[in-house]
C-alpha cells in the first residue's frame, strides 16, 4: 500500500493585501499529479485543512475540486479538523462521504474507531484523531477527580482507548505539538504560552508511521515513522528557507516500511533578498525576482526616499521591506536618566549612531555634529 503524508493546507490564506488562492490551486494540482504518477492508494490530510473556522466561498470550492480529482482518480482520503478548522463545518455529510471513501473526522466523539483498509500483506488500520483539547475529553469523564488538566494527559487517556493489534500495521493521524519539534521564528503556528500544549512522542511509538500536521517545518520528531509532512506552501518569512516535500509511504509487511520525500515546486517562492537599493534596480535583477513574494532587506545605511513605491512598481509581490542597519529593539539599551545626566550631547549622539549604524561615526561626521551642536548651544543662548 502507497500512502502520501499532507498537512496544513491553510485553504484561503492570504499574505500581507494579497491573496494566495493561485499558489493553492498550482500546488494542489501539482500533488494530484505526483499522487497519480506514484499510484498513492491513500491520502492522509492531517488537520488545518482552512485557514480560519469560517472559510471563504474559494476556499471551499478548491477543497471540494481537490477531493473530486482525487475521487476520480480512485484516491482514498483520510482528512482529520486542525485547530484552524471549525470540526462541524469540516464533517459535514461525512457519514455519505465515505461511501465515496473520503473519511472526514472533525470531532471527538468519546472514542476513535480506526478505518480499516486492505493490501495483500492484510489490514492496516488507520486512527483519525482531529485536533485534542483537555476540555474535549473532560467531556466524557464524569467524576471530578478523574478529569485531566494537560494535553498529554489527554492523549494517554486516548491511547488507553484505542484498540490496537500490534501484530498489524497501524497508522495514526493527529494535529498536535509533540515535543521536540522546531518551530521557526517569525512562523504562524498557534502554540499555547508555557508549553502547555505539548505532548510526548512516546505516545506515537506503537505506531507504524505517525501522520502529524500543526507545525509548518517538514521534520521528523525523534524517528523517522513520527513525521510532520510541514506546509505544501511557504506561508511566513521563517519559512523562507525550507524545502517543502510530499512523504510518500509505501508498506508492506508488518514492520517493512519505505519513506520518500518528493520536493513540491510553487508557483512564486517565498524569498528573502539582502541587497544594497541600487542592485535592486538592476534589470538581470528584477527579472529573477519580480514574479515572487518578497521580504526585501536593504543593506543601504541611510533611509532611500520613497524606496517602497519604488521597489513596489518593479516587484508587485514585495509584502515586507527593511533596513539592515535600522534601529532596532533588540539592539536598544536604554540609558537611566541618571547615566544621561553625566553625558555630553555629543556622547548621547554619537552612541545613538553607533546603536543605529553599527559602526562609529567618521572624523568629518564628528566635526559636523560638533558645529551643529554649537550653533544650536548659541541660538538657544542667545
Amino acid at each position: 500500500m502507497k500512502i502520501a503524508h499532507l498537512a496544513d493546507l491553510h485553504l484561503g490564506k492570504t499574505l500581507s493585501h494579497l491573496s494566495f488562492i493561485d499558489e493553492q490551486i498550482s500546488i494542489l494540482n501539482q500533488i494530484v499529479h505526483i499522487l497519480e504518477k506514484e499510484k498513492i492508494d491513500v491520502l492522509l490530510i492531517a488537520g488545518d485543512i482552512y485557514d480560519r473556522p469560517i472559510p471563504s466561498a474559494e476556499a471551499t470550492k478548491l477543497l471540494s475540486t481537490f477531493l473530486g480529482k482525487l475521487h476520480k482518480k480512485n484516491i482514498k482520503v483520510i482528512m482529520i479538523a486542525g485547530n484552524h478548522d471549525s470540526a462541524d463545518r469540516l464533517e459535514y455529510a461525512s457519514n455519505l462521504l465515505n461511501e465515496m471513501d473520503l473519511y472526514i473526522r472533525g470531532n471527538y466523539e468519546g472514542k476513535i474507531e480506526p478505518i480499516i483498509f486492505e493490501d495483500e500483506y492484510g489490514s492496516v488500520n488507520f486512527f483519525p484523531i482531529p485536533y485534542i483539547r483537555p476540555s474535549m475529553i473532560n467531556r466524557y469523564i464524569e467524576q471530578e477527580d478523574e478529569k485531566i488538566h494537560s494535553y498529554d494527559e489527554a492523549f494517554t487517556y486516548l491511547m488507553k482507548q484505542l484498540k490496537i493489534n500490534k501484530k498489524e500495521r497501524n497508522i495514526v493521524l493527529s494535529h498536535q505539538f509533540v515535543t521536540g519539534a522546531q518551530i521557526d521564528p517569525n512562523s504562524s503556528e498557534e502554540l499555547i504560552v508555557g508549553g502547555l500544549d505539548e505532548i510526548s512522542a512516546k505516545h506515537f511509538e506503537i505506531f507504524d508511521y505517525t501522520a502529524l500536521g500543526h507545525i509548518h517545518r517538514p521534520q521528523k520528531v525523534q524517528k523517522e515513522t513520527i513525521r510532520y509532512a510541514g506546509t505544501p506552501l511557504k506561508y511566513s518569512f521563517g519559512e523562507a528557507n525550507q524545502t517543502k516535500t510530499l512523504p510518500i509511504i509505501t508498506l508492506k509487511e508488518k514492520g517493512n516500511i519505505e519513506i520518500e520525500y518528493i520536493p513540491l515546486e510553487p508557483k512564486r517562492d517565498l524569498i528573502e533578498l539582502k541587497m544594497e537599493y541600487k542592485e535592486l534596480l538592476k534589470k538581470e535583477v528584477i527579472e529573477q525576482y519580480k514574479d515572487h513574494y518578497l521580504h526585501i532587506i536593504l543593506k543601504d545605511k541611510d533611509l532611500i526616499e520613497d524606496a517602497s513605491r519604488v521597489l513596489r512598481i518593479q516587484y508587485p509581490y514585495l509584502l515586507k521591506l527593511d533596513y539592515e542597519h535600522i534601529f532596532s529593539s533588540e539592539i536598544y539599551n536604554p540609558i537611566t536618566l541618571e547615566e544621561r545626566e553625566t553625558k555630553t550631547p555629543f556622547e548621547l549622539f554619537s552612541e545613538f549612531y553607533e546603536l543605529r549604524n553599527g559602526e562609529k561615526m567618521s572624523s568629518e561626521q564628528e566635526s559636523y555634529l560638533q558645529k551643529v551642536l554649537e550653533e544650536l548651544e548659541g541660538g538657544m543662548e542667545s
